[in-house]
Parts: C-alpha cells; sequence; structure tokens
C-alpha cells in the first residue's frame, strides 16, 4: 500500500470497531501511514454528506467500506451527489452481500465472501437443494453458518475446556462454507 490513501468506513458496532482497531488500523498505520481517513457512522444513519465530503477532501485511493449493507445506498447516493462514487476503489465484505442497490452503482466495488456465496459444489448444491425441500425457499450464508456450526458441534464439545485453545491447534478445513 505503499503511496495510497486508504479510508475506512465503519458501521458502529462492536464486532466492526474490533475488526478495525485489531487488524485494519495496525495493518495500515504501520504501511507508511496509508491509512489517511477512519469515520464510523451510527446503524441507523440516513444522512451521509458530511461523510461524504470527507471522503471528498481525503482524497483517497481505496475505501474500505463495512457494514450491514441496507445503509449502502445511501452512502452510494451521497458519493453519487458529491461526485466522488468512482473518485476511488471502494472494498467491502458482506454487507455487499444483502444490499438491494443498482448493480450500475455498485460496478467496480471489490467484495470479498465466503466461497459459499461465489463457488456452487457438489456439497454447496446439496445443500441448498435439501434447505430449499425442507423450508420452500434458498438459503442465504447464515443458514449454511448455522449448519456447519451443527456439524461442527461434536467436535467442538470434544474439546472439554478452552475453545480458544483448542481450535488454535485445529488445521484449516474445507467446508460448506470455505476454508476455516
Amino acid at each position: 500500500c505503499r503511496g495510497q490513501r486508504i479510508g475506512v468506513l465503519c458501521c458502529k458496532i462492536p464486532a466492526y470497531e474490533t475488526l478495525v482497531n485489531k487488524y485494519i488500523k495496525p495493518y495500515f498505520i504501520s504501511d507508511d501511514n496509508a491509512l489517511v481517513y477512519l469515520d464510523y457512522y451510527e446503524l441507523n444513519q440516513t444522512d451521509f454528506k458530511s461523510i461524504v465530503l470527507q471522503l471528498k477532501k481525503a482524497n483517497l485511493h481505496q475505501l474500505i467500506l463495512l457494514g450491514y449493507g441496507f445503509e449502502y445506498y445511501n452512502i452510494y447516493r451521497q458519493l453519487v451527489e458529491q461526485d466522488v462514487l468512482h473518485g476511488f476503489q471502494i472494498l467491502g465484505g458482506w454487507g455487499f452481500l444483502y444490499t438491494d442497490m443498482d448493480a450500475q452503482l455498485l460496478e467496480g466495488t471489490l467484495v470479498a465472501g465466503p466461497e459459499y456465496v461465489f463457488e456452487n459444489n457438489v456439497q454447496t448444491s446439496e445443500f441448498k437443494h435439501s434447505y430449499y425441500e425442507k423450508f420452500g425457499s434458498y438459503p442465504n450464508f447464515d443458514a449454511a453458518f448455522s449448519y456447519e456450526l451443527i456439524l461442527n458441534i461434536p467436535s467442538i464439545l470434544s474439546a472439554k475446556g478452552d475453545l480458544k485453545e483448542y481450535m488454535s491447534h485445529k488445521k484449516v478445513e474445507k467446508s460448506l462454507v470455505g476454508g476455516y
């Protein structure tokens, strides 16, 4: 990221705040202070004009956007109104999987997510088919993740002690939702 100006706009919830403080800030601050903008917004916030004006002023190369997704329409609307939507690369995660935004607005946005969402292998297809037969609709990632957890409960319960210690010795496993 040398020479890049990175910004982070994050929904103000504990899980995301922890992610930003524990991983994103240390990574980008240690890289020639590439992190030049960091702000949080309230989950129910709808007005993003002042934030977008700050983003415009920061002269970013990339913006990491972390949220639930339903609020992205208002953020993107302000980015368009302030003529900065294509002024920097937007990167995001799961929130983009749940947004109902027009694909043209999202054009060029990079999204990271679980393999389950992007890849359709035999295991995934079988799960989706079984789920549809049982519930009459197709499962989202949360259903797949829950299913994966249920399958692993016997193994997890066998830890009989410190779960963090147990998990720290497990190897990466391929699963329905990807590698973990």
